[in-house]
């Protein structure tokens, strides 16, 4: 396996990733132990060869389903992913902590029992830095765990800049080069994050939120529902980070309707009110006191860098 000088500087502009390790939390330990980020797909052979590892898993996963999920999988984990790029994780257990890391091995694929029970027989060496909980990491990164396969590339570049901003923070020998200006405050956030930071603007405006009516209490068709100060109108809200959204499908008793996306708005009517990102980001800037305490925090990175 080839590893790089860990004193050294990164030579390359980073690509970063995210890899979910869902294994049992000893296992998910000994990967840490080792320095070593993983994946299943295991065969009978150790190699470093990814042809020889692809032909000998053609044979393994018959099912053109699962040999394609592998194909796809090992082309990211051993030819996309560089060393120097860096990638995120998190435990397995209840509190979910996340870890940043640089990648500083060749991919290898193993054979030692332990990594086979583990089911995690593809390996990087890599080093592991701890951050925190989700309220640490940038929305970007955190809602990357919640969708698509073990491993995907995260195209964000507030979420890069983030990322080589805490890595230079604790590894400033070995530190990434930053662009200044980089980060942008809506990419840091988390989804509820947003749902909050969107819930103050409206309640700035004069419109006070039901509490019994939040997402996932009566319906997921919204987050929550408004009644107006002095109209006493009703109102819904829905908020997305990069999604589209179709308006019609969530207006509802003749309420008005406050939509927040950084996709793009179908069915649109005199009933609804597209709150766009820059009105947002403006409210978070002119408004830092009436941000909850998580926002303030990136706000803190977001000066930073501006």
């Amino acid at each position: 396996m080839t590893l790089i000088d860990t004193e050294m500087k990164p030579k390359n502009e980073p690509t970063l990733w995210r890899v979910n390790v869902i294994r049992d939390i000893k296992f998910f330990d000994y990967i840490k132990t080792k320095k070593e980020i993983g994946m299943g797909w295991a065969t009978k052979t150790a190699t470093k060869d990814l042809k020889a590892f692809l032909a000998e898993a053609k044979s393994t996963f018959q099912n053109p389903k699962d040999y394609s999920r592998c194909k796809r999988a090992l082309n990211r984990f051993a030819l996309k992913m560089k060393i120097d790029d860096l990638c995120w994780t998190r435990d397995p257990g209840p509190n979910g902590s996340y870890y940043l890391l640089r990648i500083i091995g060749d991919w290898e694929h193993t054979t030692d029992c332990y990594h086979i029970a583990a089911d995690l027989v593809n390996i990087r060496k890599s080093i592991w830095l701890p951050v925190g909980p989700v309220g640490a990491v940038p929305g970007a990164v955190a809602n990357s765990f919640s969708r698509g396969g073990t491993i995907q590339r995260i195209c964000d570049p507030s979420a890069l800049q983030y990322s080589k901003l805490i890595w230079n923070g604790q590894q400033p020998q070995q530190a990434y080069p930053l662009e200044p200006g980089g980060l942008d405050i809506l990419n840091l956030v988390s989804h509820e994050d947003l749902e909050d930071i969107v819930g103050l603007y409206l309640q700035a405006q004069g419109w006070l939120m039901i509490p019994s009516t939040a997402k996932g209490k009566n319906t997921k068709a919204h987050e929550y529902q408004l009644i107006h100060r002095t109209s006493q109108n009703g109102a819904l809200v829905q908020v997305k980070t990069k999604e589209n959204i179709n308006a019609q499908s969530i207006l509802h008793d003749g309420l008005e309707l406050f939509l927040f996306t950084m996709g793009q708005v179908h069915g649109l009517s005199k009933r609804v009110t597209v709150i766009s990102p820059a009105k947002i980001k403006a409210f978070i800037i002119e408004n830092p006191s009436l941000q909850s305490p998580r926002v303030k925090e990136w706000m803190k990175y977001f000066e930073l860098q501006n």
